[in-house]
């Protein structure tokens, strides 16, 4: 019998997770949640969605799983961890998403993430949880992810790596071995690291121009439609 599964969202990447979940027959989606002002219908695809505040009066956290389907674009993964964490506290732990043409060579691995299609992760690596690994993206040996990254398509990150929590590696970056990146990092789509990253640390290629930026203007970086371009 599979594991039960609940997920934290109702919006549009909500329904790429229910395929995913379906395609791979990972978990027995039994329900959604948000929080109580943003319940439009008591139902989402054929499902009950129960209020994120008394979530834990419908659902018990001894049997039933969570995953946050919350987008990265928000605040740059902020609104994620806060989830996350919402629900943590409240006894629930969290499924891992993994498709099963995914590489995986190390057992250090966190809860709530999602590993994609053909994604690699090397010997002796470190995940940490609530993070997004899109197709094809490459971790190395000996790498250290922490919480609530995104990692894009074919970003490649090499050897004895570490980063921090909240970053978002653009598709098809590269960074180079031993690099140390910071939290709340952008590392633009394409661009090519090679040495260290302080927190709130924003590259952009072709140039690879490198920003050093305050936490708010970071996180203004990444929105749907404005990429790379902070608010104004």
């Amino acid at each position: 019998m599979k594991e039960k599964l609940i997920i934290f969202g109702t919006g549009h990447l909500v329904k790429e997770i229910i395929d995913f979940v379906h395609l791979y027959d990972l978990y027995d989606i039994i329900g959604f949640t948000v929080n109580q002002e943003y319940i439009k219908n008591d139902t989402f695809n054929g499902l009950p969605v129960y209020p994120a505040e008394t979530l834990e009066n419908h659902v018990d956290p001894a049997e039933v799983k969570a995953f946050i389907a919350v987008s990265w674009y928000q605040k740059l993964c902020k609104v994620r961890e806060e989830k996350f964490n919402y629900l943590k506290n409240k006894g629930f732990h969290f499924a891992n998403l993994i498709a099963p043409d995914a590489v995986i060579k190390t057992d250090d691995i966190g809860e709530g993430n999602w590993i994609n299609e053909q994604v690699y992760i090397g010997y002796n690596a470190k995940i940490g949880s609530n993070n997004v690994f899109i197709h094809r993206s490459s971790v190395a040996h000996y790498d250290s992810i922490g919480d609530h990254n995104f990692i894009g398509v074919q970003a490649n990150i090499l050897g004895h790596v570490k980063i921090g929590n909240r970053c978002f590696i653009g598709s098809s970056s590269l960074i180079f071995n031993g690099t140390e990146i910071g939290s709340k990092c952008v590392i633009g789509a394409g661009s090519v690291v090679r040495k260290p990253l302080p927190d709130h640390s924003v590259t952009m290629a072709p140039k690879c121009v490198e920003l050093h930026m305050n936490e708010e203007a970071v996180e203004s970086m990444i929105d749907v439609g404005k990429h790379w371009k902070p608010k104004k």
